[in-house]
């Protein structure tokens, strides 16, 4: 695709009509990873060790913890029965191509985005 010689960010139509707001997070704590996983699966217990994995692996970063979870999740390595998620047995982070930092989660959303998505995306990363 070609990218517009007009910018995003000079289109007035589109700058009016979208509102932007910049929303900072504080990093989650291990009992705030597991009240994450209790409502992303909709049960009353946690495993212990599955909510340190998530803390440790996202370093208490909302959007990675919950994109690690959607990954063990899509792998297959967790257990929901009742009202209990675990974690399965043989987790294999490495295996599975789980990102290992939050910036690796990120270009991989990019790279999966078209060109004029980025160009749109580079863009508004810019804006001050």
């Amino acid at each position: 695709e070609k990218v517009p010689e007009e910018t995003f960010l000079d289109n007035k139509a589109l700058t009016a009509a979208t509102h932007m707001q910049q929303v900072h997070l504080d990093p989650l704590s291990t009992w705030e990873c597991t009240d994450l996983l209790a409502l992303h699966f909709k049960v009353r217990k946690v495993d212990a060790e599955l909510a340190a994995l998530v803390f440790r692996h996202s370093s208490g970063n909302p959007g990675f913890a919950e994109q690690f979870i959607g990954s063990l999740q899509d792998n297959g390595k967790l257990l929901t029965g009742g009202d209990t998620v675990t974690l399965g047995n043989d987790v294999d982070l490495d295996k599975m191509g789980v990102p290992e930092k939050v910036e690796h989660v990120i270009v991989s959303r990019i790279d999966k985005l078209s060109t004029k998505q980025g160009y749109i995306l580079r863009m508004l990363s810019t804006k001050q």
